[in-house]
């Protein structure tokens, strides 16, 4: 039977008392998040808000979008006739067994290290939900997209971002880096590389060098932009070496930011 309503019963703080339909009844406390996600603050993130668009009485084909860095050329051909023989009355294979198959031979590695995700930023979700316990360290490396310091701090990570000097047009000091690796102990560093927004890529040995300061940290490093690079080094063999979580997108290289596919 539903509890009686005793109208001599104190309410506590947090309850509410409620009336329906000429009949008394209460409530418990409304339940609220974790303490992580009240905590949390938003970050920018790239893309029109039409909600925005509609207060300025703006369309969006009136808008020039520098918020995202998309390759300008648009999607290589034939992906709008792909689409538009995609099966939509039917599931997908939820293990993107074909797709996975087809990067995995393109990258000379093995498909059960793909993983394919709703973009690249459901995998970062993911990653930290996967990795990160509260009280862990982490280490970003910035100034970089503030994703990463969003769903490390949903998890009760304790984040610490290492900034780039400006000075320096934001290259990381390898020495500065290596040190504050070592002295901060971090169970997971976020790496973008090449870096947005500012464009540092940062190469093979130098990460290398890195990693050797904090030997027992696991790197996820977001490759997102690595198609712009003149010459890019060759990163799934480091993903060989362990530790090493490799985040990539067709949003900035494919120009499919609407496709959400990483």
């Amino acid at each position: 039977m539903a509890p009686r309503f005793n109208a001599k019963r104190p309410v506590k703080a947090g309850q509410t008392e409620i009336r329906q339909s000429g009949r008394n009844a209460w409530t418990r406390a409304v339940v609220q998040p974790r303490p992580e996600v009240m905590a949390l603050e938003p970050d920018a993130h790239g893309g029109l808000d039409p909600v925005e668009l509609a207060r300025l009485g703006l369309r969006p084909e009136d808008v020039l979008d520098f918020s995202v860095n998309t390759n300008a050329y648009g999607p290589p051909p034939g992906v709008a006739q792909a689409l538009a023989a995609v099966d939509v009355t039917r599931y997908p294979d939820r293990r993107a067994t074909a797709l996975r198959r087809a990067i995995a031979a393109r990258e000379g590695i093995a498909a059960e290290q793909v993983l394919i995700g709703n973009g690249a930023a459901q995998l970062i979700w993911l990653a930290a939900m996967a990795y990160l316990r509260p009280g862990d360290r982490v280490l970003i490396i910035g100034p970089t997209f503030g994703e990463y310091r969003v769903a490390s701090q949903l998890m009760g990570a304790e984040v610490t971002v290492w900034r780039a000097n400006p000075a320096h047009d934001f290259a990381p000091d390898p020495d500065d880096l290596a040190r504050a690796l070592a002295i901060g102990g971090p169970r997971l560093v976020w790496l973008c590389n090449p870096n947005n927004p500012t464009g540092v890529y940062l190469p093979l040995d130098v990460l290398r060098r890195l990693r050797t300061a904090a030997p027992g940290a696991l790197w996820i490093i977001d490759e997102a932009y690595r198609p712009f690079v003149a010459e890019p080094w060759p990163s799934p063999p480091l993903s060989e070496e362990g530790n090493v979580l490799l985040l990539r997108s067709l949003t900035k290289e494919g120009a499919l930011p609407g496709l959400r596919l990483g």
